[in-house]
């Protein structure tokens, strides 16, 4: 009986990775080869008297088939990812892109965790004549190896062709030996004798901080920690996080740090509405003809993806109109947007509120004297370049989208007003209009601290403007996918405006989920949740499903923050008199679980209808129109 494998090998260009296929199939550097658009090569090995059918995929690395590399990755059971020993770039990158782009595809299209093997590749001739050699340090790639997750780590030479099937020989042992725990570090001494060692690597997850953190423990003990900083978490709470650094352990808060790999999409600038690169094999531009024109290779080439079968696509009621959707290639709405101010133009006030990835400001534009917010975000490295630009033309394109779709005098989304970078390049500012009456929770909160509660006239009509909200959203086929408190903006007159539209999604003509989703763990659905509590257990003979987000996500997170309005804590823990729950005890309440009851002072229909925004099955959720059309909500936005 024959067991198939799937390998991909991905990396920067010109490193070795198409001749280490080469060398592999033929048994030595072939003059004649050549690269093409998918690379795909058959090969066949013997693991424990069984015979193993490897399909072994080259990746291209070009950013202009950048929307093609992911049909490769689809049923993926190892990654080998490459650097070049004397080029040290190639290794740094493998953190930067190639593992960030990876785990998105995966959590997108509900894969299973990856699996990587990192190879440093030696005796290659490049094919740039004016490369410079920056050599790998001693320790570096392993350690990077190790940050990542790999299962292992091989050097190997292009001119070995022993050492060279030694590789794809790890990657077999990895994928078939389920009881090999530890991480594997192999590399070749001078006489071609292979150095084999082991490591427990029972390391926990890695996580990276957002900024400085001390954590204070009594007496001289402390663990500080530095910006940017990775450590190791042993336990998660639903608030905090456990952490152990240097041998000492902590408690520090979620938003102090960040999953160090968490699948950020990888945005190519020069794409029209900074559409993401990953795509499914259904979303992308590549022609057939493209795809078949590539030239066969000495084994076999294969462009053939094995294709899954659909997710179940839920029932919707209300399918958005198409105006306003993705095929408006170029919107002609003129949105005031200044690039020129800088840091000078403006007096700054008091801090708004300040998030994972920024601190929310109030600004004075001196000129006009126009009151005005500002959200800072680091902007050093290319991944956080990638994110505040996607944010800014993601909240810009929305906007247009919204202003062009309805027919309001008054847009529920938070407008942005311009763009700007630091002179020393750190620092970016999106500047969006101020919003005099804070946010969600802060409203909460101020209750909390002084006793009150809000009235069920209140109660409704801040339910009728969040559905208002939501339906300019929705109605244009965009999914908010974060919605929370903190996104929750208020005017004076306490009228709503959405704001942070980085995770948001708009759907397809057509369609009516993406396999995209994001946001908040304490605002997902059970939909969500459900999948990522098995992806969490791991079990050997589960297949995982994929992920899928629907307009009835944002639905769930409305009845979650209307929950919090009227009862003052979350349906379904209360931190007050439970302290820090597991995140898995979390999501079995979540899935399983009906919330908490509201407080009986409530009228029963206004309970009930916070109760229909948090049923379990999505399809079943009332929509934000129906929201909307309830008597109660309408007569609390007339005034009556």
């Amino acid at each position: 009986m024959t067991q198939d494998l799937k390998f991909v090998i991905v990396g920067d260009c010109d490193i070795g990775k198409t001749t280490l296929l080469n060398v592999y199939s033929n048994g030595a550097i072939s003059e004649n080869y050549y690269t093409s658009v998918l690379n795909n090569y058959i090969a066949n090995e013997m693991y424990n008297e069984k015979s193993i059918s490897m399909s072994l995929n080259d990746a291209p690395s070009q950013v202009e088939l950048s929307s093609i590399r992911p049909l490769l990755y689809e049923n993926a059971d190892l990654y080998f990812i490459c650097y070049y020993i004397d080029n040290q770039q190639s290794l740094l990158s493998i953190r930067s892109q190639w593992v960030p782009e990876i785990y998105s595809f995966c959590k997108q299209h509900g894969e299973p965790k990856p699996q990587f093997v990192v190879i440093g590749l030696k005796d290659y001739q490049h094919r740039d004549d004016d490369f410079q050699p920056n050599n790998v340090l001693d320790g570096q790639a392993e350690t990077i190896a190790k940050e990542i997750g790999a299962r292992g780590h091989i050097v190997c030479s292009l001119l070995n062709y022993g050492e060279v099937q030694k590789v794809f020989k790890l990657g077999i042992r990895i994928c078939l030996d389920k009881k090999m725990k530890n991480f594997i570090s192999i590399t070749f001494n001078q006489d071609n004798q292979e150095l084999i060692e082991e490591y427990d690597y029972n390391q926990g997850e890695l996580y990276q901080a957002l900024t400085g953190i001390v954590e204070k423990k009594g007496g001289d003990q402390s663990i500080s920690i530095s910006k940017g900083d990775i450590v190791k978490v042993i336990n998660k709470g639903l608030l905090s996080l456990t952490i152990e650094k240097d041998g000492k352990t902590g408690k520090v808060p979620k938003g102090k740090l960040r999953t160090l790999y968490p699948g950020h999409i990888v945005y190519q600038q020069s794409m029209k509405h900074s559409q993401p690169v990953q795509q499914t094999k259904t979303e992308t531009s590549i022609s057939q003809e493209q795809i078949h024109s590539t030239e066969q290779q000495q084994i076999i080439h294969d462009t053939s993806i094995p294709k899954r079968p659909p997710p179940p696509i839920p029932k919707q009621r209300v399918i958005p109109p198409n105006s306003g959707k993705s095929e408006d290639k170029d919107i002609e709405i003129n949105i005031p947007f200044n690039t020129s101010w800088k840091i000078s133009d403006f007096e700054q006030k008091e801090r708004l509120g300040k998030g994972g990835f920024g601190i929310v400001r109030h600004v004075i534009e001196k000129s006009t004297q126009s009151h005005m917010a500002w959200k800072e975000m680091d902007y050093e490295e290319e991944k956080e370049k990638e994110m505040v630009n996607k944010e800014k033309d993601q909240t810009l394109n929305i906007c247009r989208i919204i202003t062009k779709a309805t027919s309001s005098s008054f847009l529920h989304v938070v407008q942005p007003l311009g763009f700007f970078i630091s002179d020393d390049e750190r620092k970016a500012y999106l500047v969006m209009e101020f919003c005099a009456g804070g946010d969600l929770r802060k409203y909460i909160n101020n209750m909390k601290k002084s006793g009150m509660e809000i009235s069920p006239q209140k109660a409704y009509q801040m339910i009728g403007y969040i559905a208002i909200s939501l339906i300019q959203l929705h109605a244009s086929g965009i999914i908010h996918s974060d919605l929370k408190p903190e996104n929750v903006l208020l005017t004076e007159d306490f009228k709503v405006k959405l704001a942070d539209f980085g995770l948001s999604r708009q759907l397809q003509v057509g369609r009516e989920y993406t396999t995209n989703h994001g946001g908040t763990f304490l605002y997902q659905g059970p939909e969500i949740l459900r999948n990522k509590s098995k992806a969490q257990v791991g079990e050997e003979n589960s297949i995982p499903q994929k992920i899928i987000q629907t307009t009835y996500a944002d639905i769930w997170a409305f009845g979650v923050m209307m929950f919090e309005l009227l009862a003052q804590r979350h349906p379904f823990f209360n931190d007050k008199t439970e302290g820090d729950i597991s995140a898995e005890e979390f999501i079995h309440r979540v899935v399983d679980l009906p919330p908490a009851e509201l407080p009986d002072h409530y009228p029963l229909k206004l309970k009930n209808l916070i109760k229909q925004m948090l049923v379990k099955d999505p399809s079943q959720r009332k929509s934000a129109q129906e929201i909307l059309e309830v008597p109660q909500v309408t007569a609390a936005l007339e005034g009556k």
